[in-house]
């Protein structure tokens, strides 16, 4: 695919994923957003060769007709052909071993492995170990992420103003490479937990440094919120919550 440089997937690749879509371990979504998600059922999946010599993954489920049209009006603004595409990653870099503290995913294509690496390791503390993997979005929407994933026990040993800081230098980073690609980069930050209903996200788009500072003093507190799901933007400029499926509302309240 152009979008990075004529990237390519391999049947070894289509058989990796297989399983995964196979036992609904995947999660639709509409553009890779993680507060849009789909609920399919009865999921079906498959390889088939194709009459040109290449191979296609499919996938068949159910889904709220509400749902779909929805989808079909957005594939249909943006001129794609249809279908579904899929994000994944590829690690590059490590410091320390697993459990990882942080995982970072980039947008492929905006910076090279050293000087994320060296970004990574200055902007974390030297005892906080990472993980840091490239993303691959192949999607007919131009889009630009980074998706940064915190371990909870991370979480809630470090006091709040500090893992703001560590958070906006790193992030501040990102956003000056993503510059180039879009005006409006989006970074997705997720704390995993058990059972997954008490999982955190929030998602965040600014064109700014200032956007992102202001994004940076609640966000602490609201990652901290087991099962609550918020966006920033510089348009609102403020954090709102998200309604989510089987999340309760857990956001805590400001003025």
């Amino acid at each position: 695919m152009p979008k990075y440089g004529g990237f390519r997937l391999s049947r070894e690749n289509l058989e990796q994923l297989l399983p995964k879509l196979a036992q609904g371990g995947v999660p639709m979504r509409f553009n890779h957003d993680a507060h849009r998600p789909m609920d399919p059922q009865n999921v079906e999946a498959g390889i088939e060769a194709l009459d040109d010599g290449e191979f296609a993954l499919w996938v068949e489920f159910d889904v709220d007709e509400v749902v779909w049209r929805e989808y079909e009006r957005e594939v249909e603004s943006v001129g794609a052909p249809g279908g579904f595409s899929i994000a994944t990653t590829e690690t590059f870099a490590a410091r320390g071993t697993p459990p990882f503290g942080v995982k970072i995913f980039v947008e492929y294509g905006c910076f090279d492995e050293q000087s994320i690496g060296e970004a990574a390791a200055s902007a974390l503390p030297p005892e906080m170990p990472f993980e840091l993997a490239w993303l691959y979005e192949f999607s007919a929407a131009e889009s630009v992420r980074a998706v940064i994933e915190l371990a909870d026990a991370t979480l809630l040993s470090i006091p709040g103003n500090i893992l703001a800081s560590y958070l906006y230098d790193f992030m501040k980073f990102l956003r000056g490479g993503f510059a180039a690609k879009s005006r409006t980069p989006s970074f997705e930050l997720q704390v995993k937990r058990t059972p997954t209903e008490l999982d955190t996200t929030v998602r965040i788009v600014t064109m700014s440094d200032e956007g992102l500072s202001n994004a940076m003093r609640e966000l602490p507190e609201i990652l901290r919120a087991e099962g609550a799901a918020a966006s920033w933007s510089d348009t609102d400029g403020r954090w709102k919550e998200v309604a989510m499926p089987n999340q309760g509302s857990a956001l805590p309240e400001h003025e």
